[in-house]
């Protein structure tokens, strides 16, 4: 399961990731929030397929990270 404290975790990992970026902050308000993507990027005043491949990227990497680890998704 996608949590607050998975996904600060994988921005640390993944390096990839601003965590006060709009993109970023767009994706964590979709992926925990269930905001729709193309509100929480309008809020930001990004397009909504930069807030959609951050969410993207974001699931990948916990995905990643989970089955290394073992962990449930």
């Amino acid at each position: 399961m996608i949590t607050k404290e998975n996904i600060e975790a994988i921005a640390a990992l993944k390096g990839s990731f601003k965590p006060d970026s709009a993109a970023f902050l767009a994706a964590v308000d979709h992926l925990l929030n269930g905001t729709r993507i193309s509100d929480a990027a309008a809020q930001r005043g990004i397009k909504k397929s930069t807030a959609f491949n951050a969410a993207k990227r974001i699931k990948v990497a916990h995905a990643i990270i989970c089955k290394g680890y073992g962990l449930e998704e």
